[in-house]
């Protein structure tokens, strides 16, 4: 029969059968329950991983904005990468689907060659295509001294 010294009796106590037995079975329920709580431990854990990273997400995000948000209002246009479905639709090419301001169409719709005389234009209104290399407007060229009006033609 399975008996054991009492630790808490005197010096020769023994425990019975069935008290070792209920002891046992105790024994196996606590191993049970200290299971259980050890997976919710491990759950809580990782929840607490989960929300702590997203907190600091948010608190990354929020320095960021803090930081850029007033760059940000004075931008106009858009900011940041394309979006997937704006890339299809600008083919291969990589140009940016920009209206031009002297035919109200894009750039994309617009002919090369009218794509160039737009680009001309534009430097020619900044006194960009002059050829002394002086950022004079083209009414003003080299030839204005000369008696003619001053144009690229000379009228």
């Amino acid at each position: 029969a399975l008996s054991m010294r009492s630790s808490k009796g005197g010096g020769g106590g023994f425990i019975s059968a069935e008290k070792f037995s209920e002891l046992i079975i105790q024994l196996e329920e606590m191993k049970a329950k200290m299971g259980q709580l050890g997976e919710e431990r491990d759950r809580e854990r990782e929840t607490s991983f989960l929300l702590k990273s997203q907190l600091n997400d948010k608190r990354r995000t929020a320095e960021l904005e803090r930081q850029f948000l007033p760059l940000l209002h004075k931008v106009t246009g858009p900011i940041g990468p394309c979006h997937p479905s704006m890339k299809k639709k600008q083919g291969l090419t990589g140009l940016t689907n920009v209206t031009n301001p002297l035919d109200g169409k894009s750039d994309m719709q617009a002919s090369p060659d009218k794509r160039h005389m737009a680009r001309t234009l534009s430097q020619v209104d900044m006194g960009m295509n002059d050829q002394s290399g002086l950022d004079l407007p083209s009414r003003m060229s080299s030839s204005a001294g000369a008696g003619y009006g001053g144009g690229p033609l000379g009228f």
